[in-house]
């Protein structure tokens, strides 16, 4: 049995190494995780204080995210997790386990995703 779970942890570290190296090398490459088009609909579907951004400040992911969306002006507050005890908790609360994490109308994205966070913004609109 020890067996198994030592060739399972070695295959999710694996895994897992495999997919940092390849979001990493989409951070490197300079690729913005939108399209201009979705900043103009996140700047127009979303108010100042909607959109939250739980972060770490050792996460790069976090500072890739927060230089798109200032550039796109897309209205956004933000927290870390290691300086602000209610961060941790709404962090806690949305069940993810990395950064940064989104929250929009009380839904949960992890990573930044335009695309997702617009369709819960016209989500939301529409009722």
């Amino acid at each position: 049995m020890s067996q198994r779970l030592s060739r399972a942890e070695w295959a999710i570290a694996v895994l897992a190494m495999a997919l940092a190296f390849g979001l990493g090398g989409w951070l490197k490459q300079g690729q913005a995780p939108g399209t201009a088009e979705q900043a103009a609909q996140l700047r127009a579907a979303l108010q100042p204080g909607q959109l939250q951004m739980i972060s770490s400040v050792s996460c790069g992911y976090c500072t890739h995210a927060r230089a798109w969306l200032t550039e796109a002006q897309v209205p956004f507050q933000e927290c870390f997790v290691e300086n602000d005890a209610s961060c941790r908790q709404r962090f806690a609360k949305t069940g993810a386990r990395a950064t940064p994490t989104f929250v929009l109308h009380g839904q949960a994205v992890l990573g930044l995703d335009p695309a997702r966070l617009l369709s819960i913004a016209e989500a939301q609109r529409g009722q």
